[in-house]
């Protein structure tokens, strides 16, 4: 128990880090492909929205 105290100051910040990181990627991951040209985007987010839909009709 006291080597978890000790080190507890060390290991929360450690765990944020992490935190933040899964939450940069999720984000990140959820974003259109860098290389699409202005067309290919517009369908990606046309895309995008009709799956939104999609769900919200299904819930």
């Amino acid at each position: 128990m006291q080597l978890i105290v000790e080190h507890l100051p060390h290991l929360i910040p450690a765990a944020a880090g992490l935190g933040f990181l899964g939450w940069f990627w999720w984000h990140m991951r959820s974003g259109p492909p860098p290389d699409l040209d202005d067309q290919e985007l517009a369908a990606w987010q046309e895309a995008r929205s009709a799956r939104r839909r999609r769900t919200k009709l299904e819930r």
